[in-house]
């Protein structure tokens, strides 16, 4: 996330773009398929899969800004992103 701002400021299109693309692209936890508590997912609540949805939403949204070009567009995606990042962590960094 540290490069990832480092690009916003200066508005580096291409770095932004890669940075978010590797965001929306990372490896993914997957829903239990079972009732199983052995699957390791069965562990993590349904509101984190929420978050980690909202969180590859809105890095493709920062990823299509960027490859505009559009510098607003870019601010307001990455202010969503990093909210939902902020919410995720004080849910679960936390212990709550």
């Amino acid at each position: 996330m540290g490069n990832l701002v480092s690009a916003i400021m200066v508005l580096n299109y291409p770095e932004i773009a890669e940075r978010s693309t590797a965001i929306a692209q990372d490896a993914r936890f997957a829903r239990p398929l079972t009732g199983d508590a052995t699957e390791l997912n069965s562990a993590l609540p349904e509101k984190f899969f929420g978050y980690e949805r909202e969180l590859r939403v809105w890095a493709g949204a920062l990823t299509t800004a960027a490859e505009r070009t559009d510098a607003l567009a870019v601010a307001s995606a990455y202010g969503e992103l990093s909210a939902v990042c902020v919410r995720c962590h004080a849910t679960y960094r936390t212990g709550r």
